[in-house]
């Protein structure tokens, strides 16, 4: 059995949850992060503060042809992980190799003022350079479509926001600056608007 507490992937991971959460990308202990290399998966287990992840922490996960698709090494750890949307994503689409379910504050600020018109739209928020698939709630038909859509970002309105990417390095970086470009467009409708505008770092 290979081991999480080794493999490189794994220590990458548990990195990035590390920056994740000095990056106040996640609140608490609502993110989720997963990482693949071939067959093997790695996810961090629900309701863990990304803070406090490390390699050990880790559920291993590879496909076995059961009907779950995936065999669990360290079952007491997966046994909390909400892995079924990260599983949809990487069925879905070949190259991705990272994905993170984050609350990031602005951008589900800025989600939940946009998308909450009922269907799935895609957008470009002011100064980030790639698309957004907005979707008002997390229901399997629509991340089903949203796991088939070309967007590496998803951003639901009561759900989280998705970063998908070929990396946990890009996965995490259009995450980031998401977040700045969210942060900064509510500054300016605060300014535009004659509010005070709190800015907190």
């Amino acid at each position: 059995m290979k081991s999480a507490r080794i493999h490189p992937v794994a220590r990458e991971l548990a990195q990035y949850c590390q920056r994740l959460a000095q990056a106040c990308l996640s609140p608490g202990s609502t993110g989720e992060v997963s990482a693949r290399d071939g067959d093997l998966i790695w996810v961090t287990p629900g309701g863990i503060n990304l803070a406090e992840v490390q390699a050990e922490h880790l559920a291993l996960l590879w496909p076995n042809g059961t009907e779950e698709g995936c065999l669990v090494a360290n079952a007491e750890l997966a046994a909390a992980t909400n892995f079924s949307w990260h599983r949809t994503f990487y069925t879905a689409r070949s190259e991705l190799k990272a994905v993170i379910k984050v609350r990031p504050p602005h951008i589900m600020a800025w989600a939940s003022l946009h998308g909450n018109n009922g269907d799935a739209s895609e957008t470009e928020p002011p100064g980030f350079q790639q698309p957004v698939l907005l979707i008002p709630r997390q229901a399997s038909q629509i991340m089903e479509t949203a796991a088939h859509h070309h967007a590496n970002i998803i951003a639901m309105a009561d759900g989280g926001i998705f970063s998908l990417g070929a990396s946990l390095a890009e996965a995490y970086n259009a995450l980031e600056e998401l977040e700045a470009c969210a942060r900064q467009a509510a500054i300016s409708a605060a300014r535009q608007a004659g509010q005070p505008v709190r800015i907190s770092f």
